[in-house]
């Protein structure tokens, strides 16, 4: 991530996994432009972590960089540790969810039960100016597509290399030609004085 304060954020990926997706992605036609952790897409507030419910799992974002992903059945154990090694307890919890918040009441710490705030729970997406952590870096990073360039533009090389050998080949017939007219009129010269 972007470097402040002598911090720099950093996200931790399994690469042999990482690459096989990107390269199924690569295989069925897809330009990935960038790679983000999904947590990092949830709405951020300072002093405030954020809960995405799905029926099978639960995203946290818990400060600009801090997030993970967890089962709704160990959700009451894990955000009850988070909170007790917490250095600066949340003002609020902001809930994305499907169900209704009372749904979720009985899987949260007593602590975040009362600071709840209910979001509209729409698609996870990029929020304006946040910076995020880009896993399309290092042995990751995009590089030019110079197969995809070459396959739009080897009509228009070939061409290309036509029309230089032609020219070449025309060049040095007209060579071949001036250079024997030339040798003949210093003949005639020759001849004539």
């Amino acid at each position: 991530g972007a470097i402040a304060d002598e911090k720099v954020p950093v996200a931790v990926v399994d690469k042999r996994w990482f690459g096989a997706w990107l390269q199924q992605c690569q295989q069925a036609g897809l330009d990935i432009k960038s790679a983000l952790p999904e947590q990092l897409l949830l709405p951020y507030r300072a002093q405030c972590w954020t809960l995405r419910a799905e029926p099978a799992r639960w995203l946290v974002r818990i400060s600009a960089y801090r997030g993970f992903a967890l089962e709704p059945d160990s959700a009451k154990i894990a955000l009850q540790w988070l909170l007790d090694n917490a250095s600066e307890l949340p003002q609020q919890l902001l809930v994305c969810s499907d169900e209704p918040v009372e749904t979720l009441l009985p899987q949260l710490p007593e602590l975040l039960r009362g600071s709840i705030e209910v979001l509209e729970n729409k698609p996870l997406a990029l929020a304006d100016g946040v910076p995020l952590i880009d896993f399309l870096q290092g042995g990751f990073g995009r590089t030019l597509p110079w197969q995809r360039w070459w396959l739009q533009w080897r009509p228009a090389a070939m061409v290309f290399a036509i029309a230089v050998v032609v020219h070449f080949s025309v060049g040095g017939i007209q060579h071949h030609r001036l250079n024997q007219q030339n040798i003949a009129l210093r003949q005639q010269i020759e001849e004539v004085y």
